[in-house]
């Protein structure tokens, strides 16, 4: 009996491993916004960025796995400079894909991508067990005026209360990657007035390969 094998490109659609593309040179550029509400001080304060990523190289990491070398930028607006502010390593095995954050490797997907899958993505470090899900994958989406492929909607927590609003949840794009982050981890009044807390968006403005 023959096997044939699939091409790698089949292979990548089959699993969803191009929801994790990783290629040497490419970047992703992302507007960050949050507001911090602080009770206590009485204060309301919002910060607005752009965070850059970009895979500079590659190379064979302990456990012979092919590694990625993350490197991260910040810049207050486009009219200043990209300042580095991380260095980051993220890989990928035939059923995970994994960045290793301030050190700690957190699992973002699982492979194949399928609806109702779940995993904790602290089960390759020593944190407290988080269980993240896929609640749901839609055929293409728009982000702002951008028009991407195929997205992948990963939910880690979606609680809410008279008292609390708790949300942690990733969009992740065919070819792209990562394309948002929404979190949020809030206390109000039953009201629904915030008084204290953060309120985070993470949104891709643009993607893109370098020479």
């Amino acid at each position: 009996m023959w096997l044939v094998k699939k091409p790698t490109s089949q292979l990548l659609q089959i699993f969803g491993y191009d929801y994790a593309p990783l290629k040497v040179g490419n970047y992703t550029i992302y507007q960050i916004d949050s507001i911090h509400y602080d009770d206590f001080a009485n204060t309301v304060d919002t910060f607005s960025y752009q965070l850059k990523e970009v895979i500079d190289s590659s190379y064979t990491l302990l456990d012979g796995k092919e590694g990625f070398r993350l490197e991260r930028f910040r810049r207050n607006n486009p009219s200043t400079n990209w300042r580095i502010t991380d260095v980051w390593v993220t890989y990928r095995t035939n059923g995970q894909f994994i960045r290793v954050e301030e050190n700690q490797p957190i699992v973002k997907l699982i492979f194949p991508l399928k609806i109702e899958s779940s995993w904790n993505i602290n089960s390759k470090n020593t944190l407290d067990s988080i269980v993240a899900e896929v609640t749901s994958i839609h055929p293409s989406s728009f982000l702002g005026n951008l028009s991407l492929p195929a997205t992948v909607t990963i939910t880690i927590q979606d609680d809410q209360n008279l008292i609390e609003r708790k949300l942690d949840q990733e969009k992740y794009s065919k070819d792209v990657g990562l394309i948002s982050r929404d979190y949020k981890d809030l206390r109000t009044q039953v009201t629904g007035e915030i008084v204290r807390g953060i309120d985070y968006r993470k949104e891709l403005i643009e993607w893109g390969t370098e020479n």
